[in-house]
């Protein structure tokens, strides 16, 4: 699964910093509410984006990655 910052580039190091914290932490409740063990997944990430690697064979619960867990959140995800 690919991921993306939109107006990374126009953030201070400060808040690039707390981006790459706060979307690591998106991520991980993402993959463990999908059904996802920690050492399930393996995230490779890019600055404002990256690649997340996911178990193959139906393990993943597709619909349940893509919620963002909070009502109201600026994340949104494409499938």
């Amino acid at each position: 699964m690919a991921y993306d910052v939109e107006g990374y580039s126009g953030l201070g190091q400060e808040a690039q910093f707390d981006v790459q914290r706060r979307l690591r932490a998106l991520l991980d409740g993402a993959c463990v509410r999908a059904g996802l063990s920690p050492g399930e997944y393996e995230m490779q990430p890019q600055r404002d984006g990256g690649l997340a690697l996911l178990p193959t064979g139906g393990k993943v619960d597709e619909p349940r990655l893509t919620e963002t867990g909070r009502p109201g959140a600026r994340c949104r995800t494409r499938t």
